[in-house]
Parts: C-alpha cells; sequence; structure tokens
C-alpha cells in the first residue's frame, strides 16, 4: 500500500497551542537571529523547534556541535513520550486546512512507502522528486532520524488530482460537522520575523494565518474513498506516476536512508514503521498552492552600459549552441508592479533580465524541450561563477538586490511560474528540475512540523 493511514502523536490540549508548531528547518537559513529568537519566545516549552536542527545552524555548526545537537533532538523526543507531552491518535488520515491571510489551502497527513520512493533522475518509482537531491543535505537530517523514536513532517507530496476526487468528499464532511476536529491553531508567521530579529515578542500580526486538523479515523468510509481517489489519479493510472514531492524532498530522502540501514542489518526485525514517512498530500490543481518562480540573481556584472558585455557573450553563447535570442529594448522600472506579465507557448521561452531602474525583455526561440530554467541556468553558467548566483524569491527582493547601493553592480532574471497542466509530463519528460526551480508559495505558506509518528515501534 503506497499510501496508508498512520497513528499520529500530537501534544496534550496543555501543550497544543502556538509554541508547539514551528516552520520547516530549511527555511530562513540566511536569518540565524529568527531561530535565535524563536528559541527565546519559546522558552523550555514543549515545541518541535526542539526536534529539529535549523539549516541556518549546519553552516555554523563545528562537527562536534551538530553531533551534540542532533543527540539533545533525540533525547528531547524521548522526552516527550516518556513524560506524556505526546499522546496518540487513533489510526486514520488528517484532512489539515491552512489559511494564510487571504490563502486557504487543504492538505491530508498520510504515511507513504519509501519503498515506493526515488529521487533519482529517470526512475519510474509512483513517488519521485521534483529537483536535484544534494546527498550532503541528507546526511544530518538522517542521523537525527536515527536516533529519534518520532518524526515530525515537512514534506508536502502534490497529486494531480484535477477532479479534485480526493479532497472534495471530505472536505464537505469537516465543513458538515461530520469530523472530530484534533486542532485549530494560529502560527508564527513571516510577518513576525521582523518582530524576531528585532528582539520584540512574536506574534500573530494579521490574525489570519492558522491551521485547522480533522481525524478520519482508518474505518470510516472516507478512508476507503480516499485511498479509491489516489487509484483513480490520471497520471497513477497512465504510467504509474502517483505524486511528486513538492517541498521536503531531502527529510523524504534521509527517511528513505534510514530505513535502507535498518532493513540491510536487521531485515525482519527492522521496525515496519520506519518503513513509512509522515507526509502532507496536496492537490496541485488546489487553488491556494502557489507556484513561485525562483529569480536568478548575478553579481558582479557592471551596470548600464557594461550590462551589454553580459549580453554580448549570452548571444554569441546561443548561437553557438543553434539558438535564437532577440534582446528588447531597456524599459523604465520603478516597482514591481511595473513588470509584464511573463507568457510562454510552444516556439519561445521568455525571460525579463532586471537591471538597475529598468528592464528588457529577452525572447529565445529553437530551445527544443529545455525548460526556461534550464535555459536561463545554462547560459548564466557559462558567464559567471558558481559563488556569483542567487536564487531570490519575489518580484520585490529582486528589484530591491539589483538596485541595492551596497551591491550596485548586479542584474537579475525574473522566470515566469511552472505551467500546473503540464508539470507531472514535463517531470516525466525531464526526469528532475533544476535545483531551485519553483517554490510553493512564501515561507509561512509551507509545510509546518505539528504531527509527530512514533518510527521506532
Amino acid at each position: 500500500m503506497i499510501v496508508r493511514p498512520i497513528v499520529a502523536h500530537l501534544p496534550t490540549t496543555k501543550y497544543l497551542n502556538i509554541n508547539w508548531p514551528v516552520i520547516a528547518c530549511d527555511q530562513y537559513s540566511a536569518q540565524p537571529a529568527y531561530w535565535h529568537a524563536l528559541r527565546t519566545t519559546i522558552g523550555a516549552a514543549p515545541s518541535t523547534l526542539k526536534l529539529v536542527v535549523p539549516e541556518a545552524d549546519l553552516l555554523r555548526y563545528s562537527p562536534a556541535e551538530l553531533a551534540a545537537a542532533e543527540d539533545e533532538c533525540a533525547r528531547e523526543a524521548q522526552r516527550y513520550i516518556d513524560d506524556g507531552t505526546l499522546r496518540a491518535l487513533p489510526c486514520g488520515y488528517i484532512l489539515v486546512k491552512r489559511l494564510t491571510r487571504d490563502i486557504e489551502r487543504w492538505g491530508l497527513v498520510a504515511g507513504v512507502d519509501l519503498e515506493a520512493y526515488d529521487y533519482r533522475p529517470g526512475n519510474n518509482r509512483p513517488i519521485r522528486s521534483t529537483e536535484e537531491t544534494i546527498q550532503e543535505r541528507i546526511a544530518p537530517r538522517s542521523a537525527i532520524r536515527a536516533q529519534s523514536p518520532i518524526e515530525s513532517p515537512h514534506i508536502l507530496l502534490l497529486a494531480d488530482d484535477p477532479d479534485d476526487r480526493i479532497f472534495a468528499p471530505v472536505r464537505t464532511a469537516a465543513d458538515a460537522g461530520e469530523l472530530e476536529l484534533i486542532y485549530d491553531l494560529p502560527l508564527y508567521t513571516e510577518s513576525a520575523a521582523g518582530d524576531l530579529v528585532s528582539g520584540r515578542t512574536i506574534g500573530l500580526t494579521d490574525g489570519e494565518t492558522s491551521i485547522t486538523g480533522w481525524l478520519i479515523p482508518a474505518e470510516h468510509t472516507l478512508a476507503a474513498e480516499i485511498e479509491r481517489a489516489l487509484q483513480l489519479l490520471p497520471r497513477w493510472q497512465s504510467d504509474g506516476f502517483m505524486l511528486a514531492v513538492g517541498d521536503g524532498n531531502h527529510s523524504l530522502a534521509a527517511a528513505q536512508a534510514h530505513w535502507f540501514r535498518l532493513r540491510d542489518t536487521l531485515g525482519e526485525r527492522a521496525p515496519q514503521t520506519a518503513r513509512y514517512a509522515a507526509v502532507e498530500i496536496t492537490n496541485l490543481h488546489d487553488p491556494g498552492l502557489r507556484f513561485l518562480p525562483i529569480h536568478r540573481l548575478v553579481k558582479d556584472i557592471p551596470p548600464f552600459p557594461a550590462y551589454k558585455k553580459f549580453n554580448a557573450g549570452a548571444l554569441e553563447i546561443v548561437r553557438k549552441w543553434g539558438w535564437e535570442l532577440e534582446i528588447g529594448p531597456t524599459v523604465p522600472l520603478s516597482k514591481p508592479g511595473d513588470l509584464p506579465q511573463l507568457t510562454q507557448d510552444d516556439t519561445s521561452v521568455r525571460l525579463l533580465q532586471i537591471l538597475p531602474g529598468a528592464y528588457a525583455l529577452w525572447t529565445l526561440r529553437n530551445t527544443g524541450a529545455a525548460l526556461h530554467v534550464e535555459i536561463v541556468d545554462r547560459f548564466i553558467a557559462e558567464l559567471s561563477e558558481p559563488e556569483q548566483v542567487d536564487y531570490i524569491h519575489g518580484d520585490e527582493a529582486l528589484l530591491s538586490l539589483v538596485n541595492s547601493t551596497e551591491e550596485p553592480a548586479v542584474c537579475g532574471f525574473a522566470l515566469p511560474p511552472f505551467a500546473r497542466k503540464s508539470f507531472f509530463a514535463d517531470l516525466a519528460t525531464h526526469g528532475v528540475f533544476p535545483r531551485k526551480s519553483f517554490s510553493l508559495g512564501e515561507a509561512e505558506e509551507k509545510r509546518y512540523y505539528l504531527e509527530t509518528r512514533r518510527i521506532d515501534i
């Protein structure tokens, strides 16, 4: 069974509050002050923060410090089990509603078989990675999992469910009050991050960011409907592709690595709970799921008129590859709202080159089946060094960095969003997308650690 119900654990009512769920460990990786202030605010209260090592810390920890942090995560997890902080729920699925300002998104917490997953490009497993997997990022996560008796997922899997077979019936049941409400919590948000970094007490500033969960017991008829709907997914029926990893691929890869070690060393004695990983499944077509492009910032390229040297190099390179590149005139630009919407067709790829106070439209033709992300990464790699390239979320941030007085000699490339309709088909064709191809919303829209599950029994 690829997707199955789980026995989730939640804190007792006393501790099930805003302090318990926290953002995924790979967020705010360039802002260690955020994580420091979050620890200060939460203090000694039970929290999933005590169960993870933020990536912001990985960059500054020595090997000994990292090992100590991993040990402390495992001890805290065991403490939550031993002192009754965590309580087991009946086996089932958890229906989740995320509200971020005016954006509503639905998800389903379930277990997935790690034997059905593969992150290698070109595989034909039912669960596949969407982006390149960096081996070095697997080991720290796997080490924590190997020591901990529990997991807390931030993995988000995408189902190509255009007819909404999975979620329509369970949403109706939740709205009708037919399912048990198990949590309804506010969340610390990105808007609170400024308060964190400045040292003020954090809290919800808009009052509209929350997460709500309902239990769907394994024996409920809706559980069988969910499992039937998964079997009817078009891509699963056509080519055995059920779910794509939208977020948390390295955590899923770490869970698989841990399971393979147990399986290969313990054989039948390996705890079968470790064969499965808790995830949240969401519909690729959910209007509350935002597919945002991740822009490119290329540093150390002089501004007007010297940027033309970069452009001349790009023109020469694409001709060598047999492509065509048309660079439009520079257009004055003062705010993100002035940027035109990028549209794509079957004959060309369009990008926006962002310059200090201006932009220019790039149109490329004869690029074959290459994705727009592959195209821009390819010519940037030819004309710059890896350390000159940054990956930027959001138009406003990109414009701000291009116009920065601290590093004025830069240009950026604004990329179009991925097309949802062809997402699974493109993934099947290309194997995996280039790293930093897309983002599923801003940080506060992503999966938070909340539910936990035993993986040692």
